[in-house]
């Protein structure tokens, strides 16, 4: 969750990222996956970040494959918050509950992308946890 944070070269100048950037290499997970970490934060710029996304294809509820550019074209938002989430993430579940009880502004709309295993996806878990989920 933090690496994708300490991806974006915009940041580094900013107090949270060089927080965010000593508590990783306090981290468990720093300490035994350190190489491949490194690997992972090396920053992007927006513009090959934002190419990168545009890229992404994904199937919506109905089951038709949508990329996030479509997405966006096709709506009114400023700001979008992506949140990603599985079916049987406990901690996702709660977020995806606390977000529902939220009240965003109205520029601000909120993309749900499930990362679901492949073997859940074929039984359709995600999209019966969607409609549980509101």
């Amino acid at each position: 969750m933090h690496t994708g944070f300490l991806k974006f070269e915009d940041y580094k100048g900013d107090i949270k990222y060089k927080r965010t950037e000593k508590w990783l290499k306090t981290t468990n997970y720093y300490k035994r996956d350190s190489a491949y970490i490194l690997k992972q934060i090396t920053t992007l710029d927006n513009k090959i970040f934002k190419d990168y996304l545009k890229k992404i294809k994904l199937m919506g509820l109905s089951g038709n494959e949508i990329t996030i550019s479509e997405i966006i074209s096709q709506s009114n938002y400023e700001y979008y918050v992506i949140d990603f989430w599985a079916n049987w993430c406990s901690p996702c579940i709660l977020g995806v509950k606390l977000m529902n009880d939220m009240a965003f502004p109205e520029r601000i709309n909120v993309l749900s992308i499930s990362v679901d295993k492949e073997e859940d996806k074929k039984k359709k878990k995600w999209t019966s946890k969607t409609q549980e989920l509101k």
